[in-house]
């Protein structure tokens, strides 16, 4: 294997491929067992399934959104405050010292406010 070919393994993923493994198709297989540790600050009141299906839902929302993004299509009419919650969630949801982080230097929100 080429040298430092693994690091870029997760990287290279697709965006598509997220969503879809978060699809319902693996819940029992993946996400049962597994959804706790990969997402350690979950609402604890949901089940598992439950909690795939909203980061599914999130998910699948901000694809379609960076695709509209990609293909230069107008974005003013979308719900644009709540995208970037989502994306504020669910990095939250992994891990809240990198949601901190985020919060520091992040533009978006700010900019929003500041809109004409």
């Amino acid at each position: 294997m080429v040298k430092g070919a693994t690091g870029k393994v997760i990287a290279k993923l697709k965006f598509a491929f997220w969503c879809h493994a978060f699809t319902s198709r693996y819940q029992v297989r993946v996400w049962d067992a597994n959804i706790r540790h990969a997402f350690p600050n979950l609402p604890a009141a949901y089940s598992a399934a439950l909690n795939r299906q909203a980061i599914y839902l999130d998910l699948d929302s901000l694809r379609k959104f960076r695709n509209r993004i990609a293909h230069h299509e107008p974005i003013l009419a979308e719900p644009l405050p709540q995208r970037q919650q989502s994306i504020r969630t669910l990095i939250r949801w992994r891990c809240i010292e990198v949601s901190e982080w985020h919060a520091t230097w992040e533009a978006v929100s700010q900019n929003m406010a500041t809109k004409p």
